[in-house]
């Protein structure tokens, strides 16, 4: 099963440089917990890893979404509640990986992961990137 790339580039910036350095660490943590599942890591040291990427996701989120009030971004409540469904999403999952010990399992949590974060940094935290050059 091949996962996508999340690296940072350039491309994905919005902008704002708190959050661009917050979506580089975001991909550099999702691009570690790949690498230690493609080694076979201990399934004990692979919820570590993702629950540490769970809670660095939702600090993210909600530092996101109050620099998206404070610059009055008109689409924050949709932006918002895609951050709570991913957020719902992974937390199930990983609700799931409690009772496995099987690394397919996970690695197939990871396809969501790339998805989800790496769709949503190119997709929705684009919109806002066009929202901030747009007011400029």
């Amino acid at each position: 099963m091949k996962l996508a790339d999340v690296a940072w580039s350039d491309t994905m910036s919005i902008g704002i440089t708190s959050l661009d350095n917050e979506h580089k660490v975001l991909a550099q943590k999702l691009e570690l917990l790949k690498l230690c599942s493609n080694m076979n890591e201990p399934m004990e040291a692979l919820l570590n890893l993702f629950d540490d990427l769970i809670e660095t996701l939702h600090i993210h989120f909600t530092h996101e979404e109050l620099i998206f009030k404070n610059i009055s971004y008109p689409g924050l409540k949709q932006h918002a509640q895609v951050h709570a469904a991913i957020l719902k999403k992974i937390k199930n999952y990983r609700d799931q990986l409690s009772n496995s010990t099987n690394q397919d399992d996970f690695r197939k949590i990871l396809l969501f992961l790339d998805a989800s974060i790496g769709g949503h940094l190119s997709l929705e935290d684009a919109k806002v990137k066009d929202f901030i050059h747009r007011a400029e």
